[in-house]
């Protein structure tokens, strides 16, 4: 391996590892999220922060949304500049080896939950929205899965729209051209939608304002732009944001969590906020691309946390909805929360050991991804996109 190489590669690991610790804050924030209500009578120095730290544990749905759509676009990009044509039946494939075991072992452990702890069926139309990845237009089993299905209707149409722009332009060294006047019919389309959507419903509904894909979509396209410039003008690109990457963390981190020091009614929040929140978290996003993530333990310690965010949200909830209640009486508002987050992360790493490790060992035997390999090595934001197939 020569000099330059190995300073690439360094320099690889250390922007994954930044996209790693993007998913540590995302998963964070939504632990935040779901915590139970702060106590009246509690009264401590950390009530402030926790209350930030609730408040805004929505934002890390929408940082995990343009992580997505950076990443997993970023796969079909990388695919095509290695071999000049993109295949979307390996991508469904190797997509559905990373979602679906984990999240159907916790739909069948919930099942049995309710069987034998609670001595209760669900509805059948419960079963069948999660099955169907429904939860984000129908009652599922769980309140936080509707993510899952915003991302599921995501991975299925975006590479179909990709596919046809790469049969349409067959042979051209770009053939994603029109990426940008696509995405950006999506993020004024998605901004109208909701304006009008919040015109006709006045009063704030979780499912009306919040978890149908049709009004949240736009924040992984807005990932796909970013992906498509990236991989397509990365000499620009880097030129550009690497100088701003301070400037870029800074102003994601202010969009996205401006909440805290400036009001903001829900009308906003529904309508414009999330247009807002998908910007912020893509300025954060590329500031952190362009910056070199120190090596060290504790950074690497983070990053591996991060690469388990996915496991870690599946089953924080179940932690929240049959753990904590059963503490009640014996154990302090805050210990129950430190114990929650604890669990959730420990619960996390545990079932990506048992359940999604063994099955993206399997996925990768039998449906090998496309962009590895040993291509020339350059020390360039293009080459560094070619590995992000390995944080998707």
């Amino acid at each position: 391996m020569t000099a330059s190489e190995t300073s690439t590669n360094t320099s690889e690991k250390g922007r994954l590892a930044g996209l790693d610790l993007l998913r540590l804050l995302a998963v964070l924030l939504v632990l935040g999220c779901h915590m139970e209500a702060l106590p009246e009578g509690w009264d401590s120095p950390l009530r402030p922060l926790i209350r930030e730290w609730m408040d805004n544990g929505a934002r890390g749905v929408d940082l995990f949304f343009v992580l997505s759509g950076f990443l997993v676009s970023g796969l079909l990009f990388s695919e095509y500049r290695k071999r000049n044509e993109v295949s979307i039946t390996r991508f469904y494939a190797r997509r559905a080896w990373r979602i679906y075991p984990p999240f159907f072992v916790l739909i069948g452990v919930t099942l049995l939950h309710a069987r034998y702890a609670l001595n209760w069926t669900p509805p059948q139309e419960w079963v069948l929205a999660e099955v169907f990845f429904l939860q984000s237009y129908l009652q599922g089993l769980w309140n936080h899965t509707w993510t899952l299905a915003v991302e599921e209707h995501f991975y299925f149409v975006m590479p179909l729209l990709l596919a046809a722009m790469v049969w349409r332009n067959r042979g051209a060294a770009n053939p994603f051209r029109a990426v940008p006047r696509l995405v950006g019919v999506v993020l004024i389309a998605g901004t109208a939608i909701r304006v009008m959507n919040w015109k006709m419903r006045p009063e704030y509904n979780v499912y009306a304002h919040t978890f149908h894909t049709h009004l949240r979509l736009d924040s992984l396209f807005f990932g796909t732009l970013v992906a498509y410039v990236y991989h397509f003008h990365a000499e620009s690109f880097r030129r550009i944001a690497h100088p701003l990457r301070f400037v870029l963390i800074a102003a994601g981190v202010a969009l996205l969590f401006s909440r805290s020091f400036i009001p903001m009614s829900i009308a906003y929040l529904v309508t414009f906020g999330y247009a807002q929140c998908y910007v912020g978290s893509a300025a954060l996003m590329i500031g952190v691309l362009m910056c070199e993530i120190p090596k060290n333990r504790m950074i690497t310690w983070l990053a591996m946390l991060g690469t388990y965010s996915y496991s870690i949200y599946l089953w924080h909830m179940t932690v929240m909805q049959w753990a904590v209640p059963k503490m009640h009486g014996s154990v302090s508002w805050p210990l129950r929360q430190a114990i929650y987050t604890a669990a959730a992360f420990i619960i996390g790493l545990g079932m990506a050991k048992i359940v999604e490790a063994p099955m993206l060992k399997l996925r990768d035997r039998w449906h090998p991804s496309r962009t590895t390999g040993n291509a020339v090595v350059r020390l360039t934001p293009t080459t560094e996109a070619g590995q992000l197939q390995q944080a998707a």
